[in-house]
C-alpha cells in the first residue's frame, strides 16, 4: 500500500522535481519562517472546503546534518528495574517497560473482581490531538489527573534510568485521550458499542513521542513502526494506589556520526505546493502538521541513515471518490488513511508515504 500510494502521488504531482534551484540554511529558514503559520481555505473537487492552519514547525536548532546511526541494541541496565516492572527488548531499538508486571497485574485484575470493577474498556471517540495542538499542562482524559508533561517526565526518566550514558531526549509528537466515561464493547462494523455506564470511570491517556537528536526531532525511525516512544498510562485509584499504571515503548537510534553537515534545504513553500495540489483534488483532506525534521532509511540490519525531511501529516485518500474507513477506538487504533507524506528537505522530492500506526 505503501508503495503504491506513493507512485501514484508521483504521477499526480506536476510540481518541477527541480524546483528547489534556491537553497538556505536551517538557521536562515528559521529566521525568514519563525512564528509563521501555513493559514489557508481550499476548495475542492469534492465540493468540499478543506480549512488548514498549521505552524511551519522547525526544530530548535541551529544546523541540520545527513546523520549514520545505529538502532539501539541490548545495552540498558538491567539493575534499573523496580519491584513489579517487567522489561522487554526485541527488535533492535525496542524496548518496553511496563508497570504492573505479569504477576502484579493478575493480582489487581482478581481483586478488581471482586470489587466489580472491569478491566477491559473501549473508546468510542477519543480526543486526538497532534503537534502544536495540545496543552503540556492539561489532563485530557476523563478523570484522569496525568498531565502530558507528567507523562514527558515518566518516559524521560525511564530512558534516561536505563539507558545510562546515552543522552536521549524525548518530545511530544501526539496525544490520544480517553474522553467518554463507560465500558465499550467493538462491533463487527467497527463501531463501539456502550456496554456499561461508568460515571467515575478513570480514562487512558496515550502520548507518542519523538527522538531528538541535536535538537532535531527523529519524526519517522521507519525500523518496525513510525513512533520513537509512546507511553499508555491509567489511574490506580480505584484500587488504592496513588499512582498509575504504565506501559512504555522506546525505539532508539544512537552512534551517531555526520555524514554531510549543515545540509543546506529547500524552501517549504515547495511542500506547500505540492499538497495543496492534491488537496484541490479532493486526496488531502485535512491538514495535521509541517514538521522539518529527520527521517529514518533503514540500511542494513540495525543501521539506519537521518536524511533531513519535511513531513506533512493528514489525511490522506487514494482518489476523490474514496470514502473513509478509518476507525479509532482505544481497543482498534489501526488508520487506512492517516498518512505521513514525506518530502526530501534538501530537493524538494517526494520520497514516499508512510501510513501513520497507533499502538
Amino acid at each position: 500500500m505503501r508503495n503504491m500510494l506513493t507512485m501514484l502521488l508521483l504521477m499526480c504531482l506536476y510540481f518541477p522535481l527541480v524546483a528547489c534551484a534556491d537553497t538556505f540554511s536551517l538557521a536562515e529558514l528559521k529566521e525568514a519562517y519563525d512564528g509563521q503559520r501555513w493559514q489557508r481555505d481550499y476548495w475542492t473537487v469534492r465540493q468540499e472546503n478543506v480549512h488548514v492552519d498549521v505552524e511551519i514547525a522547525l526544530p530548535d536548532a541551529s544546523s541540520i546534518h545527513v546523520l549514520e546511526a545505529a538502532y539501539m541494541q541490548e545495552g540498558y541496565d538491567t539493575s534499573s528495574v523496580r519491584e513489579g516492572e517487567t522489561i522487554a527488548n526485541s527488535l533492535p531499538g525496542s524496548f518496553t517497560c511496563t508497570w504492573p508486571g505479569t504477576a502484579s497485574r493478575k493480582a489487581m485484575q482478581k481483586q478488581a473482581q471482586k470489587m466489580g470493577l472491569h478491566e477491559v474498556y473501549a473508546e468510542p471517540a477519543p480526543l486526538v490531538l497532534h503537534f502544536g495542538r495540545f496543552d503540556l499542562n492539561t489532563a485530557y482524559s476523563v478523570n484522569q489527573p496525568m498531565t502530558v508533561q507528567d507523562a514527558w517526565d515518566q518516559m524521560q526518566e525511564t530512558a534516561n534510568r536505563f539507558f545510562l550514558g546515552e543522552d536521549i531526549q524525548l518530545m511530544p509528537h501526539l496525544v490520544h485521550a480517553h474522553v467518554n466515561p463507560g465500558r465499550y464493547k467493538l462491533t463487527n462494523s467497527g463501531d463501539a458499542a456502550l456496554v456499561q455506564e461508568i460515571p467515575d470511570f478513570k480514562g487512558v491517556l496515550f502520548v507518542e513521542f519523538d527522538q531528538c537528536i541535536g535538537g532535531v526531532p527523529v519524526l519517522d525511525p521507519d525500523m518496525g513502526g513510525s513512533l520513537s516512544g509512546w507511553g499508555i498510562f491509567r489511574s490506580l485509584a480505584d484500587y488504592g494506589v496513588d499512582t498509575c499504571d504504565y506501559h512504555m515503548a522506546f525505539q532508539l537510534l544512537s552512534d551517531f556520526r555526520e555524514e554531510e553537515r549543515d545540509v543546506r534545504l529547500c524552501d517549504p513553500g515547495i511542500v506547500i505546493h505540492a499538497a495543496e495540489q492534491l488537496i484541490q483534488e479532493g486526496k488531502l483532506r485535512s491538514v495535521y502538521c509541517l514538521r522539518l525534521g529527520y527521517v529514518a532509511i533503514s540500511e542494513r540490519r540495525g543501521q539506519a541513515k537521518l536524511k533531513p525531511a519535511w513531513i506533512i501529516e493528514g489525511e490522506l485518500f487514494e482518489k476523490a471518490e474514496s470514502a473513509p474507513k478509518n476507525h479509532r477506538t482505544i481497543l482498534s487504533v489501526g488508520s487506512q488513511e492517516e498518512t505521513k507524506i514525506v518530502f526530501d528537505a534538501q530537493t524538494g522530492e517526494l520520497m514516499e508515504t508512510r501510513r501513520m500506526s497507533y499502538q
